[in-house]
C-alpha cells in the first residue's frame, strides 16, 4: 500500500468498497481533518482551584474538507464525451455530487490508510464550494458524523465472552461492537471497566444480536425488535479503548461477537 489513500463513498446499502472518487477527481486530499472534541469540558470547582473534568468523556464529530481536481476526462483518461473535455468535467461534477448527497440512508468515506489498512467513517455533505484557486477546483464540506475512522471489516471475530481476553488494537476506542446471545437466560455480560449488559428473559429459538453501536437488539431468526429486553448498567453500552479486553458472562448459553478497530 502506497500513500495514495484511494478515496471512495460507500452508501449502507452498497458492498465494500464503494465508488472510486479518483474516477471523476484528480489529487483527492483531505485539505481538512479536525480531531474528535471531547465534550466532557474542564469545569471550575468552587473552592479548588484550576479545573476539572470527568474521565472517559465522549467524543463529538468533526469537520472533514474534501478536495479534489475535476477530471477532464472519464476514469481511463480517455475524452470520449460527445461534447468534448468540457461535457466530462460537467458529467464528472454532477457525479461527485450525487455520490456525496445525502439519500436518506448512512454514508460512509473510505480510505487507504498506509497504518491501519482499508478505514471509513461516516458523513453528511454541509456544501460543495468551487475553490478560488481555478473552476476545476472543488472542496467539499463534511460534517464528520463518526469522531474516529473505523475499519471496514472487523477483525476481532468470533470471540466467546467468558473464556478470556482478547487485545483490541487500534489507537482509539471503539463502540462498533456486534455480540450474538444464543441459548440462555437473563444472559449477562461485565466488561473490565464494569459495565454490564444484560439480555433479559430466555433467549428465542436462533438468539438475539445486540448492535453496541446502535443500541438496539433484535431477533436473529425474523429480525423482530427486542431493544425493550436490554437492561444496562450505561447509556452507551459498551466503549472499549485499545489494549485488553476481558469479559464474563452469566445465564448459561452462548456468546459470540466481533469488534472493530478505530482510529483517530
Amino acid at each position: 500500500m502506497g500513500w495514495d489513500y484511494d478515496y471512495r463513498v460507500r452508501r449502507e446499502s452498497e458492498a465494500n468498497p464503494g465508488s472510486v472518487l479518483s474516477d471523476y477527481l484528480r489529487r483527492v486530499t483531505l485539505q481538512g481533518e479536525t480531531s474528535a472534541a471531547d465534550d466532557a469540558a474542564p469545569y471550575k470547582v468552587a473552592g479548588r482551584d484550576g479545573e476539572t473534568s470527568p474521565p472517559g468523556g465522549l467524543a463529538s464529530g468533526r469537520l472533514i474538507v474534501l478536495q479534489g481536481v475535476l477530471r477532464y476526462t472519464d476514469a481511463a483518461g480517455a475524452v470520449t464525451h460527445t461534447n468534448g473535455a468540457a461535457g466530462h468535467a460537467h458529467e464528472n461534477r454532477g457525479k461527485v455530487a450525487e455520490l456525496l448527497a445525502d439519500r436518506g440512508e448512512r454514508t460512509w468515506l473510505v480510505r487507504d490508510d498506509p497504518n491501519a489498512g482499508q478505514v471509513e467513517t461516516s458523513f453528511k455533505t454541509l456544501s460543495p464550494v468551487s475553490s478560488n484557486l481555478a473552476p476545476s477546483v472543488f472542496a467539499y464540506v463534511l460534517t464528520g458524523l463518526d469522531p474516529y475512522w473505523r475499519e471496514q471489516t472487523a477483525s476481532h471475530t468470533g470471540w466467546n465472552a467468558g473464556i478470556g481476553t482478547f487485545t483490541l488494537g487500534g489507537d482509539a476506542p471503539t463502540r462498533d461492537i456486534v455480540i450474538d446471545f444464543t441459548g440462555g437466560t437473563d444472559m449477562e455480560l461485565t466488561d473490565h471497566d464494569g459495565r454490564r449488559i444484560k439480555v433479559e428473559g430466555a433467549q428465542p429459538a436462533g438468539g438475539t444480536r445486540l448492535d453496541v453501536r446502535a443500541g438496539t437488539l433484535v431477533e436473529i431468526t425474523g429480525g423482530a425488535d427486542a431493544s425493550d429486553r436490554i437492561d444496562a448498567s450505561h447509556l452507551e453500552l459498551f466503549r472499549w479503548h485499545p489494549g485488553s479486553i476481558d469479559i464474563t458472562k452469566t445465564g448459561g448459553g452462548i456468546i459470540s461477537g466481533t469488534a472493530r478497530r478505530c482510529w483517530r
